[in-house]
């Protein structure tokens, strides 16, 4: 396995354990991560390997994600309703 991949795939596990990091990262931010990599191998035209990251659904990873009744009626306040 060339280093690239293993640094990429070890990089990615660190972003979702958290290993090294205050907590761990959403699948999101991990995907969007990612990306921007590839991106920077693809614009210095290096090769890289495939890699595969599992897609969102859309749907928060785990229920502690979703904003409470609390948390949206404060939102609701500090906004501007006419912006």
């Amino acid at each position: 396995m060339r280093t690239i991949k293993r640094r990429l795939n070890k990089f990615s596990r660190d972003l979702k354990s958290g290993e090294g990091f205050k907590k761990p990262y959403s699948l999101l931010y991990r995907e969007t991560t990612i990306q921007v990599i590839k991106s920077f191998y693809l614009h210095h035209e290096i090769d890289y390997p495939k890699i595969r990251c599992k897609t969102s659904n859309g749907r928060p990873q785990t229920i502690e994600d979703l904003p409470s009744k609390d948390d949206i009626k404060k939102m609701l306040a500090r906004s501007n309703p006419e912006y």
